[in-house]
C-alpha cells in the first residue's frame, strides 16, 4: 500500500510547487499588465474570477479610472481571463504529471516482491541470508 501513497505524495508535492510557480507567473505576467483590481489580495491565480469588478477598458492598465477603479486592457474581457487561467491551470497540471513521471523514472521504487538479497545489511559475513 505504500507505493500508491508514495506516488500520491510525490504528485501532491510537485503540484504544490508548480501551483506556486503558476501563481508567481500569473502575478508577474498577467496582473498589472492585462488588468488591475483595486481590492486584489495578491493571490489572484488561487482565487479565480475575482479579478475585476466592473472593469473599464483602457490602453494602459494600472491607473484607477472611474468610481470602481478596476481596469482591463482594451480587447480583453473577463471571459478571456478565464481562458487564460484555464490554460495556466492545464499547463501546470500537465507539468506536474511530467515531473512526477520523470521523478519516478529517475528514482524508481523496487518491485514489491523483490528479495532483499542484494542488501549487504541483511547478509551474514559469508554472503548467505540469516
Amino acid at each position: 500500500m505504500e507505493r500508491p501513497l508514495y506516488i500520491a505524495a510525490q504528485f501532491f508535492l510537485v503540484t504544490c510547487c508548480v501551483t506556486l510557480t503558476a501563481q508567481l507567473a500569473w502575478q508577474h505576467l498577467v496582473t498589472g499588465s492585462l488588468y488591475h483590481c483595486t481590492d486584489s489580495l495578491g493571490v489572484d491565480f488561487l482565487v479565480p474570477g475575482s479579478w475585476t469588478d466592473n472593469p473599464v477598458p483602457v490602453e494602459r492598465v494600472g491607473f484607477p479610472v472611474g468610481p470602481g477603479g478596476d481596469t482591463i486592457r482594451s480587447g480583453w474581457t473577463t471571459g478571456y481571463l478565464w481562458w487564460l487561467w484555464f490554460s495556466f491551470l492545464f499547463v501546470s497540471q500537465f507539468l506536474s504529471c511530467l515531473l512526477v513521471a520523470a521523478w519516478r523514472y529517475l528514482d524508481p521504487l523496487p518491485p514489491i516482491d523483490a528479495p532483499l538479497r542484494n542488501n549487504s545489511f541483511f547478509q551474514c559475513s559469508d554472503g548467505r541470508l540469516p
